[in-house]
């Protein structure tokens, strides 16, 4: 029984291997962002959450990177729907690995740039529906358990 619970868990760390470089590209943007939040001294402190590890900065900003959460302060509450947002992002990225920052990343940075520039003159709650109904944050609210009413 003893070298069962062995090899199950050589085969959990090779999967974890695996699983750390299917996500890759986001692994290595995640690692340069939060060591710029050190050396910048934006970063409050980190902690394991679940499969994620979560950073938290005096910055105001929410990101997934692969394995890595990055919320400000305010936004690091883990029952709360930004950090589950963030979570569903976590699992957009282990399905689609490399391709990750192609179909979501660069689309939701987008969104979110045109959220905070083109729409600047529209109502909050206007604003938030159409970011979250809206490729890819509609599938990360679903993927992280999020119900939102706009």
């Amino acid at each position: 029984m003893g070298n069962m619970y062995v090899a199950h868990c050589k085969g959990d760390d090779q999967m974890n291997i695996l699983l750390y470089i299917w996500q890759l590209p986001q692994h290595i943007l995640a690692l340069i962002f939060i060591g710029m939040l050190k050396l910048t001294k934006q970063l409050i402190g980190s902690y394991p959450v679940n499969d994620v590890k979560m950073y938290v900065t005096k910055l105001s900003l929410g990101v997934c990177l692969g394995q890595y959460i990055i919320l400000s302060q305010w936004m690091a509450d883990t029952e709360g729907s930004i950090f589950k947002h963030e979570t569903g992002h976590s699992i957009q990225s282990k399905r689609l690995g490399w391709f990750y920052l192609i179909f979501v990343g660069i689309p939701s940075v987008l969104r979110n740039l045109y959220l905070r520039i083109g729409l600047r003159e529209i109502e909050h709650n206007a604003k938030q529906g159409w970011y979250y109904l809206g490729w890819p944050e509609r599938q990360a609210d679903i993927l992280g358990g999020v119900e939102r009413k706009f």
